[in-house]
C-alpha cells in the first residue's frame, strides 16, 4: 500500500509577544505642548496697540533709515526707487553745477544740495499726506508722515554735517568714480568699462593728469611704455568700485525691506508712491503689482538721467555724452535695488498674498458668531477630524489676505488661547473675494 502523504507542519520560530510588551506599545503618554513657529514675521510688532507706541516705532525707524540712506545712498551715488529718486538726481545735478561755478563755496553748496535732496521729497509727501488723510485714513497718514519727517529731517542734518566736513563712511569700499575729472565736481558716475584714460604728469606713471583724457589707442601712441600699466590700474580700480556699489545696493535693499515691512505691520507706509499704492489696493481689492515696480523704475531712471548722466555731460559733453555714461553702474545697481527691495518686502510681508488658515478648536460657535458680527467676509468651513485614539476634534478652515491674518489670530485667541492654528501661503487662487476693512 502506498504511503499516505502527510501535510507539512509549519512552526513559528518566534515567540508570541508578551502582554506587557503589547501594553507598552499601545499606550502612549500624552502631553500638551505649546508650539510657536511664528506664523507672522516680526510678530512682536503686531501686538503694538497704542497709537503713541506706533508713532515712536515709526520715528525710530525713520532715524535708522536716515543714517543708512546717508551712508549707503547719498554718499555712494545709488538711487532709490519711486519719486525720491527723481529728487536725488535733481539735487545731484544742481550740486555739480554749483561746484563747477562756485568751487570755493563748499559749505553753501553742501547745504543747498542736502536741502534739495531731502526737503523737496518731504514737501511732496506732505502734499500727498492730504490725499492719504481723505482717502485712506487718519492713523495711516499720521504714521506715514511721522516716518517721512523723521527720515528726511535727520537725513538732512546728518548729510549736511558729513558733506560740510567732507566726512565719508566707506563701509564696503569707496564708490567715488575713478575719473577724477568728474570726482572733482562731485559727479556720481561709475562706468562698467572705462574708455578714456588719463595722461601723466611729468611722465611719472603714478601721477595721472585727468584733465587730459585719451582713448586706448591714443594712450598707446602717447605713452607706449606706460599705457598698459595705466589701463590695467584704472580698470582694476573701477572694478572694485563697481563691486562696492552693488554691495551697497543689496545691503540697503535688505534694510529698507525690513523697515517697510514693519511700517506696514503697524499700519503705516514709507510714503511717496506708497500712498497711491495703498489707496488703489484698498479701493479695488488688488495691488498694483508689477505696475508699481515699473513706476518706481521709471522715476529711478529719470533720477539717474539727471544726477549721473546729466551731471557728467554738464562737466564735459564732448567726452561723457555716450551710452557708456548713460548705462552706468549707478543705473544698473539702482535697478538691482528696486528689484531686490520689492522681492524682500514680499518675503517679509507678503501683504498681497492669500493665506489658508486651519484652526483646531472646540469653541466653534462663539468664534463664528463673533466673526459674523464683525462682517467677516470670507468663506469658513467647519469640519470634524478623528485622531488615532478615537477622539474627535473640531476645526475651522478659512482664507484671508496675509495682512488680515494678525487680526484674525487675535480674535481667535480671545476665545481659545490654546487652539492650534496653522497657516500657509496660497500660490494660486481664482474667483471673486471681499477684503475685510477691519476685525476688532
Amino acid at each position: 500500500m502506498d504511503d499516505q502523504i502527510q501535510p507539512a507542519v509549519v512552526t513559528s520560530t518566534s515567540e508570541p509577544a508578551k502582554p506587557t510588551e503589547i501594553e507598552k506599545f499601545s499606550k502612549f503618554k500624552i502631553h500638551s505642548r505649546r508650539i510657536n513657529s511664528s506664523l507672522l514675521r516680526f510678530h512682536n510688532f503686531y501686538h503694538i496697540k497704542k497709537f503713541k507706541s506706533k508713532m515712536m516705532v515709526a520715528i525710530m525707524f525713520g532715524f535708522v533709515l536716515s543714517i543708512a540712506a546717508v551712508v549707503m545712498v547719498e554718499h555712494t551715488g545709488l538711487y532709490t526707487g519711486g519719486t525720491s529718486a527723481f529728487f536725488q538726481g535733481f539735487a545731484r545735478l544742481i550740486f555739480v553745477i554749483m561746484n563747477k561755478n562756485q568751487p570755493d563755496q563748499t559749505e553753501l553748496n553742501a547745504f543747498v544740495f542736502n536741502f534739495l535732496y531731502w526737503a523737496l521729497y518731504l514737501f511732496l509727501n506732505l502734499c500727498l499726506g492730504v490725499f492719504a488723510y481723505k482717502k485712506i485714513g487718519k492713523e495711516f497718514t499720521y504714521l506715514s508722515i511721522a516716518y517721512i519727517i523723521s527720515t528726511q529731517v535727520f537725513g538732512f542734518i546728518f548729510g549736511w554735517i558729513f558733506d560740510s566736513n567732507q566726512i565719508s563712511f566707506n563701509i564696503f569700499g569707496t564708490t567715488q568714480t575713478v575719473d577724477e575729472n568728474l570726482a572733482e565736481y562731485g559727479v556720481k558716475c561709475i562706468y562698467f568699462n572705462p574708455t578714456y584714460f588719463p595722461g601723466l604728469i611729468d611722465g611719472q606713471v603714478l601721477k595721472y593728469d585727468w584733465t587730459k583724457l585719451y582713448t586706448e589707442s591714443e594712450l598707446y601712441a602717447t605713452y607706449p611704455n606706460q599705457a598698459a600699466f595705466i589701463i590695467e590700474t584704472v580698470r582694476n580700480a573701477n572694478a572694485i568700485r563697481t563691486y562696492s556699489l552693488f554691495v551697497y545696493a543689496l545691503v540697503f535693499a535688505f534694510i529698507t525691506a525690513i523697515i517697510n515691512a514693519i511700517l506696514y505691520i503697524i499700519g503705516g507706509s514709507s510714503g511717496g508712491s506708497d500712498f497711491y499704492s495703498v489707496y488703489y489696493a484698498r479701493k479695488h481689492n488688488k495691488s498694483l503689482g508689477y505696475l508699481y515696480t515699473i513706476v518706481n523704475g521709471i522715476f529711478m531712471f529719470l533720477g539717474v538721467l539727471l544726477g549721473s548722466f546729466g551731471a557728467a555731460v554738464f562737466v564735459d559733453g564732448d567726452i561723457y555724452f555716450s551710452l557708456n555714461t548713460l548705462f552706468s553702474v549707478n543705473l544698473i545697481s539702482s535697478f538691482v535695488w528696486v528689484l531686490m527691495s520689492g522681492i524682500m518686502i514680499d518675503i517679509f510681508f507678503p501683504k498681497d498674498k492669500w493665506v489658508e488658515i486651519v484652526i483646531g478648536t472646540d469653541k466653534i460657535d462663539p468664534i463664528l458668531n463673533y466673526l459674523a458680527a464683525c462682517n467677516y467676509p470670507h468663506l469658513i468651513s467647519n469640519s470634524i477630524t478623528y485622531s488615532a485614539n478615537n477622539t474627535t476634534h473640531n476645526r475651522l478652515i478659512t482664507i484671508c489676505y496675509y495682512n488680515e491674518l494678525p487680526k484674525l489670530i487675535r480674535v481667535i485667541r480671545k476665545f481659545d488661547e490654546n487652539c492650534l492654528i496653522t497657516a500657509k501661503i496660497i500660490k494660486d487662487i481664482d474667483g471673486v473675494v471681499d477684503v475685510a476693512e477691519g476685525i476688532d
